[in-house]
């Protein structure tokens, strides 16, 4: 038995069989009002005739019904029905159950958005910075605005839910069952999406595999909300109706959006994968071999005109000459990587042993320039490219651990916070940091595995890493050209060289004990510390 309900300009039908059973299934769609009263219509006449309501769709007017199918010619075949349907899914049933968790955890949304508005504006573009902070105050905030990527940020930032284990952003493991693993799985799933937005077909072994991945993943979430069967057949029943083209129109343009939104992102931030460009070893010209006396594990270097080298080793800060011979020791200096920097006038700029000063030795005195509360622990420092400014990564011990890189201007005694990762997603051991000539700030973090560079306004441009997290960043180097040096500090030694925008052109290798510290002289000789008590020269 076939029902059919017309307004001016759509046609509604709903299939409804004869059936024993008179409660009618709820087919989900994401509807306009009118749409939802028509649906509510015939559920309540099959409810009447003792039947079962199996399938509803909407079909504009003027459309011609062409088969079992309401879509258009160009949506015939199963491969364009596979991927319209995953639309539909991603952006109506995920969108709502996303919805659904942040109202079950936020009271007040305006509330909370104004308690986190220097966090989101930060992270969020230009267009969600727009839905959630309009311009106008009769507008209000809405969910029903917000896609599943903005829905993400939220949930991922103000809402109170834990990281999963392997943390957000990142790949989860399959045994990880916990909300915010579901959450982020379903944030990857985006790129298949746009993998396929603009061809508009995926072939049907990759539909199934990732529709009954998302269907995991969304009734897990569901358990929050103690709607698993309300998920579960609102996912079953999106798989076995009829297609909505104008529907799915509506979805593909809210996908098509949220690539465009996502490739404007990628423009200051992406991921390099070191293994995506191969290049061959190279070995590099050895001239010379430095001994330090006393000092194991050489982890820091800085090059002084004219001559010689401040080097940081095991609780020890030396200044030798380049024959190895001591000039002066620094006995308060924290001696950790990144522990120091020197300017070319030769003042020294180094970290207290406790972590919360910064203090300036020059050829008269030695005062102290920067002192943070106890809470506050400075975890490496750089001269920048810009005169008299010095650069500071810091970490918040109470905020779980939150950086920030910090500029301060030594001669004004003044400081400006560049970047401050409050979400704590960029940055998790940061080790050493420098400062390229177009005045992008570098980061060798050994926890994530990776090189961190962010442009000087503090945004992310890209990140250096591998896929199997072997790459163990120590310290860093830029030359007169604008390439980044990475000392990788596994056991099978490389000086990884890349250019500015992150390409790897030269990976430099000598069979030699482990390397640390790394800096380069104005004559381009370049300084390696190792785990011993030498220098390694080379002619780079």
């Amino acid at each position: 038995m076939q029902c059919i309900f017309k307004t001016n300009s759509l046609t509604l039908k709903g299939y409804l069989p004869l059936s024993k059973d008179a409660a009618a299934r709820e087919f989900y769609m994401h509807l306009y009002p009118a749409q939802a009263i028509l649906i509510t219509l015939v559920k309540f006449y099959a409810r009447n005739k003792g039947l079962d309501l199996l399938k509803v769709f909407i079909m504009p007017k003027d459309m011609k019904n062409t088969g079992s199918s309401s879509t258009s010619n160009e949506y015939q075949n199963e491969a364009t029905e596979n991927f319209h349907r995953l639309c539909q899914l991603f952006v109506t049933i995920c969108g709502e159950l996303l919805r659904e968790v942040i109202r079950l955890r936020i009271n007040d949304l305006r509330l909370k958005l104004d308690e986190y508005e220097k966090v989101l504006k930060h992270i969020c573009n230009a267009s969600q910075r727009k839905i959630l902070y309009p311009n106008s105050e009769d507008k209000q905030t809405d969910l029903k605005d917000m896609d599943v990527s903005l829905l993400y940020i939220l949930l991922r930032n103000i809402c109170g839910i834990p990281a999963p284990k392997n943390g957000w952003g990142d790949k989860q493991e399959k045994s990880d069952l916990s909300i915010g693993a579901c959450i982020d799985r379903i944030r990857v799933k985006r790129s298949v999406l746009f993998a396929h937005a603009y061809i508009g077909t995926i072939d049907t072994d990759s539909f199934e595999h990732n529709w009954d991945y998302l269907k995991k993943n969304i009734v897990e979430i569901a358990t929050e909300c103690n709607s698993v069967e309300t998920y579960e057949e609102k996912v079953d029943e999106l798989y076995d109706c009829t297609l909505n083209s104008s529907e799915t129109k509506t979805c593909l343009e809210i996908i098509i959006k949220m690539e465009e939104e996502m490739k404007m992102d990628l423009e200051i931030k992406k991921v390099i994968f070191m293994e995506d460009t191969y290049v061959p070893p190279s070995s590099v010209n050895l001239t010379s071999t430095i001994t330090v006396p006393n000092l194991s594990a050489i982890n820091h270097i800085a090059y002084v005109k004219p001559g010689s080298l401040w080097v940081a080793g095991v609780c020890t800060l030396k200044q030798i000459d380049l024959a190895g011979n001591l000039i002066q020791t620094v006995d308060d200096a924290l001696c950790y990587h990144g522990c120091f920097a020197v300017t070319e006038n030769g003042d020294l700029f180094y970290i207290g042993k406790d972590r919360h000063n910064i203090k300036r030795k020059s050829s008269v005195e030695t005062s102290t320039i920067v002192d943070l509360p106890d809470y506050v622990s400075i975890r490496c420092i750089c001269i920048s490219q810009k005169k008299g400014n010095l650069l500071v990564v810091t970490r918040n011990d109470l905020k779980t651990q939150r950086h920030r890189v910090v500029r301060y201007d030594i001669n004004e005694n003044i400081s400006h916070v560049v970047l401050d990762d409050s979400i704590g997603d960029l940055y998790k051991a940061p080790f050493y940091i420098t400062e390229n000539r177009n005045g992008d700030i570098v980061v060798s973090d050994q926890e994530n595995n990776a090189v961190i560079v962010v442009n000087s306004a503090g945004q992310n441009r890209f990140i250096i890493k591998t896929r199997n997290s072997a790459f163990l960043p120590c310290g860093l180097a830029t030359d007169d050209t604008g390439n980044i040096l990475v000392v990788e500090g596994h056991k099978e030694t490389y000086i990884y060289v890349f250019d500015q925008d992150g390409i790897l052109t030269r990976r430099l290798s000598e069979k030699r004990d482990r390397w640390w510290g790394v800096c380069l002289d104005d004559k381009r000789n370049l300084y390696v510390g190792n785990r011993k008590s030498t220098i390694d020269v080379y002619r780079y």
